[in-house]
């Protein structure tokens, strides 16, 4: 099998789809919700093939023509009830990564209202953070604006999913968009991308779920226009994709692209409205070939010495 510029995934808890649940008709998973408050509760959760379902989770696994989607080591995820606003931490068990795990952690929460009878929900956020909230139709997760990149695979807790059901089986699916990048140019060491117009592309953004089971973006909060992918301890290789992730939808007044290597800084622009759908990335490739090289202002001269700090807290001088 073979992925063009769709990198898809579904992350099933259980066996059981989102579409085969009815409000009227599924009963609350636990037989007393009451008793159950603060009990452990495990999880099963499964990757699917990426050609099975188009929709992207954690950890990408370049293994083969294909790539499988794979739930990282400590995987952490909030799950709600409701509209009970508590933010239930789970986390895998497993310690490598695995296309099945189980994900364990405690409810501390069935309370809520609902409204014309109908059952209350879970709904379940990747990755977790203190910051996810849920009012029972909708959550809020945070896409990041200065992300860590690697070949063919994407950073940990980058990619936001969401899931909703009315049982204990969680699909999740894809919230963002993104770009899909490879080069012909070795020793890229940082990437920005940002939107042309002030459109915010990453930050905080509030999700609902569709009629069809998808996530639906609704707003952002305290967005930024501009994310950062640094591969300043990695630097870029010939071939392998790099993926950043986004809000969807359109940018209106197009985008730019900015490569920075040691002393060079190459930089690509459009004004044209470009669309970014959800579950999709936007690929582009040998992005480098595309782009106005000029040497890097924010270098120093020659009877100046300037060091950064690198991750692994080495320094490279100038």
């Amino acid at each position: 099998m073979k992925i063009q510029h769709i990198i898809a995934a579904s992350a099933l808890f259980g066996m059981m789809a989102l579409a085969s649940c009815s409000r009227q008709e599924v009963e609350n998973p636990l037989s007393n919700p009451g008793n159950n408050v603060g009990e452990e509760v495990t999880f099963t959760a499964e990757a699917a093939s990426p050609m099975e379902d188009p929709e992207t989770k954690t950890q990408l696994d370049p293994s083969g023509e294909g790539k499988k989607i794979l739930w990282s080591a400590n995987d952490e995820i909030s799950l709600f009830y409701g509209n009970s606003g508590v933010n239930n931490y789970f986390v895998s068990e497993n310690t490598e990564p695995v296309s099945k795990t189980t994900f364990t952690g405690h409810l501390s929460a069935f309370t809520g209202e609902n409204e014309g009878g109908e059952a209350l929900s879970f709904w379940g956020v990747y990755p977790y953070s203190s910051d996810n909230t849920c009012d029972g139709s909708s959550v809020t997760a945070t896409v990041k604006d200065h992300i860590n990149g690697y070949p063919d695979d994407l950073e940990s807790g980058s990619l936001v999913t969401i899931a909703k059901s009315f049982g204990l089986n969680l699909s999740f699916k894809n919230a963002c968009s993104g770009f899909k990048l490879t080069f012909n140019t070795e020793g890229i060491e940082k990437v920005i991308v940002r939107s042309n117009n002030s459109q915010a592309i990453a930050g905080r953004m509030k999700v609902g779920m569709d009629s069809s089971g998808n996530p639906t973006f609704i707003e952002s909060y305290d967005g930024t226009v501009a994310i950062e992918m640094d591969l300043s301890s990695n630097p870029s290789e010939k071939g392998p994709a790099y993926y950043i992730p986004m809000f969807p939808g359109t940018l209106t007044g197009g985008f730019t692209i900015e490569l920075y290597t040691d002393t060079q800084k190459g930089t690509y622009s459009t004004t044209s409205s470009v669309n970014f759908k959800r579950s999709n990335w936007l690929s582009f490739a040998n992005v480098d070939n595309y782009v106005t090289w000029v040497e890097r202002t924010d270098i120093p001269s020659n009877n100046e010495i300037w060091y950064k700090t690198k991750d692994n807290g080495k320094a490279t001088f100038y």
